[in-house]
């Protein structure tokens, strides 16, 4: 096993920026967004990481950014979030990102300047529009990628992820990019704590029409699934009502709900792997997570996940699986899905990875983590994991 290249305490691609200036700020999404779109931000062999760190350049000192540099996570903004939800993971995931940390230092192996970053920007009404742009480039990013095994910020938190969620849980009508960024290959074994994020949203909101864009706009059935079941170890029994129950018992929102699939499917198909492409239905799998299905009534799909034998659930005054064949043939031709291929997936990971390569040739070896005398004695220590 290769060490991973990522520098103890560092990150090379350093984007500097003063927290009480708008135009720093906006600079710095700028310069993130070009980062994002030309692939040149992750560093690693095994485990990929972000290699991107934002620093404050102080009378001449570059510093890290620290959680008290914006107000906004200091400010009870989450207040009322762990009553809503019960939920003991929610509180994990907080721990995780560290956002209560007192001072980071230099040496510290934690890395939340892009949650503090978004925090700065959400303070200015004025850099909406960059926050989102940036947003954007993140999850056409992950699209790209495709695997959360990729996606590392450090040895135990994905990247991007709680920097959307902070967008969402402040401004509601953006929780659909959150749910775009959990990617069809999320590793819901792993990574499943983050399933708490959508569920914390709709403990909040209900199935408001953001929240229902954020489901349709999901192309991972486990996190759509993850709105509103339980997921200790894996998605299990409702906790909050499913979408399929809330448009039943509110007839008059089920035509809202099928615009908001017919915009989802103009703007954006769904991403699915190119072995699954034969016989399926981008439509249908959307209806096949609006409820969770009676003993009598479910099938296990490959994934593994519980679903309902759509021609047996009764939906609408008829079943799911008439109603999404009635939505599927009310819309264009043009293909509803976009594929994709391990060997492709594969061989952008490789494009991404040798862009680290160099870098790490261009800014320098990596330094030698505490404990360690030397960079051979860590590399042997992970050889012989």
């Amino acid at each position: 096993m290769k060490l991973p290249l990522v520098p103890y305490g560092q990150r090379h691609n350093v984007i500097l920026l003063d927290p009480a200036d708008p135009k720093s700020i906006a600079a710095a999404l700028s310069e993130y967004r070009q980062l994002l779109d030309c692939n040149d931000v992750l560093f690693g062999d095994c485990y990929p990481y972000l290699d991107v760190e934002f620093k404050v350049l102080q009378a001449g000192n570059i510093c890290r950014l620290q959680v008290s540099d914006a107000p906004l996570l200091n400010e009870q903004t989450f207040a009322g979030m762990y009553t809503d939800t019960h939920d003991e993971q929610l509180n994990t995931v907080l721990d995780y990102a560290s956002w209560q940390q007192e001072y980071i230092e230099d040496g510290d192996e934690i890395f939340i300047s892009e949650i503090i970053l978004f925090a700065l920007a959400l303070g200015f009404p004025q850099l909406e529009a960059d926050v989102v742009a940036t947003a954007e480039s993140m999850i056409a990013f992950a699209r790209r990628l495709n695997d959360s095994g990729n996606m590392w910020r450090d040895s135990e938190t994905i990247f991007g992820i709680d920097a959307l969620f902070l967008l969402a849980w402040h401004k509601p009508k953006y929780s659909y990019l959150l749910s775009r960024f959990m990617i069809p290959e999320w590793d819901i074994q792993v990574l499943q704590f983050y399933l708490c994020f959508l569920h914390a949203l709709l403990a909040r909101e209900g199935w408001s029409a953001d929240l229902v864009k954020a489901y349709v706009y999901c192309d991972n059935p486990a996190a759509r699934l993850g709105f509103y079941c339980g997921y200790d170890s894996c998605l299990d029994e409702p906790i909050l009502p499913s979408l399929g129950e809330y448009l039943q018992q509110h007839p008059e929102q089920y035509q809202s709900f099928v615009a908001q699939v017919k915009s989802r499917f103009s703007e954006q198909a769904m991403l699915i792997d190119a072995d699954c492409e034969q016989g399926f239905n981008a439509v249908l799998s959307l209806f096949q997570t609006l409820v969770f299905p009676n003993t009598d009534q479910w099938d296990e799909q490959e994934a593994g996940l519980v679903m309902p034998i759509v021609d047996a659930t009764p939906f609408m005054g008829s079943s799911l699986g008439e109603q999404a064949a009635q939505l599927k043939s009310e819309l264009p031709t043009a293909a509803l899905t976009l594929t994709y291929s391990r060997s492709s997936r594969s061989a952008f990971r490789r494009e991404c990875l040798e862009k680290g390569q160099a870098r790490q040739l261009r800014l320098g070896e990596p330094r030698v983590s505490p404990g360690f005398a030397s960079v051979q004695e860590e590399q042997d220590f992970y050889d012989d994991l």
